[in-house]
């Protein structure tokens, strides 16, 4: 069992997690893309000694101001493109550090149904993936589900994606490309408020639907699933209600690891909760430790 801290590169909140236990980071990227006019050479982004600290697992890109970025949809647009490599670049870097892959997690909130019969789409992700197969060879690309209602400026959008599209998106391309390179990244957070939205969504139809469980989840992405994004969610499930930990449900807890057992034991367990300090990762800590206890019973 590996247990994953989250982290933007800042050295305070990186020595924060590897004091309280953490086996290796997944390393949060923010606004040093942003820093100044693409293309960039990683080295003038950020001090570049912060990934030799600890083990680093995973790469994620950018949340927050730029959310976009984190997309596969987005980010392969020419205006967004230069976010792509410079992840992709870093996680290379990480990987010849460590001396093992490294991901790089992207969102998919496309429906692979209309992505596929779309050509001119599909042409060009394939031409993407394959260069960078090429060029970052230590790179492993990680597809994590998404919510199918979303905030945006001005209102909300429904994505597309509902449940296991970027399962399909991950086995369409590990065939195009003849590669095992491509996992998936099963978000709880995520899928749990999915499960939620979905119902809520159905149930205005007054018919008969599917209703989803997490198992369901687990089941469905168990054979490309190597990340397990292992946290929850409050009332609407948005913003500080986002991300949250276990500690007031060991019930909920003790379900996910047990079905994180049962399907994806091999999967890395990233603990992404949200902080009041993220130098102080006290929901990083209890949550880790309530895992550990878990397990040794």
């Amino acid at each position: 069992m590996k247990i994953v801290a989250k982290s933007i590169l800042i050295k305070e909140q990186i020595l924060d997690k590897v004091n309280k236990g953490c086996d290796a980071l997944e390393i949060q990227l923010a606004e040093e893309l942003y820093t100044s006019p693409p293309p960039h050479n990683i080295n003038d982004l950020f001090d570049n000694d912060l990934l030799n600290i600890t083990d680093i697992y995973s790469v994620h890109l950018p949340l927050g101001k730029h959310r976009f970025d984190t997309n596969l949809d987005d980010v392969f647009s020419s205006d967004r493109i230069f976010a792509f490599y410079d992840g992709c670049s870093i996680a290379q870097k990480s990987a010849k550090i460590w001396n093992h892959p490294v991901r790089l997690i992207l969102h998919f909130e496309m429906d692979f149904d209309k992505m596929i019969r779309a050509d001119y789409i599909t042409d060009h992700i394939i031409t993407v993936f394959r260069n960078a197969l090429n060029d970052y060879p230590d790179v492993i690309f990680a597809i994590e589900n998404v919510i199918p209602l979303l905030p945006k400026q001005n209102g909300w959008y429904l994505s597309s994606n509902g449940f296991d599209d970027c399962v399909r998106l991950v086995e369409y391309l590990r065939t195009q490309l003849n590669t095992k390179r491509f996992s998936v990244v099963l978000d709880t957070c995520h899928a749990g408020m999915t499960i939620y939205y979905l119902d809520v969504l159905y149930s205005l139809l007054n018919q008969a639907h599917d209703k989803y469980a997490m198992e369901d989840f687990f089941k469905a992405y168990s054979e490309y699933c190597d990340t397990i994004h292992l946290c929850t969610f409050k009332e609407d499930g948005f913003y500080k209600n986002h991300g949250i930990g276990f500690q007031d449900n060991h019930k909920l807890l003790e379900e996910y690891v047990d079905l994180w057992n049962k399907y994806t034991k091999n999967a890395a367990l990233v603990l992404e909760v949200r902080e009041d300090d993220y130098t102080n990762s006290i929901n990083f800590y209890e949550n880790s430790l309530l895992i550990k206890e878990y397990l040794e019973v």
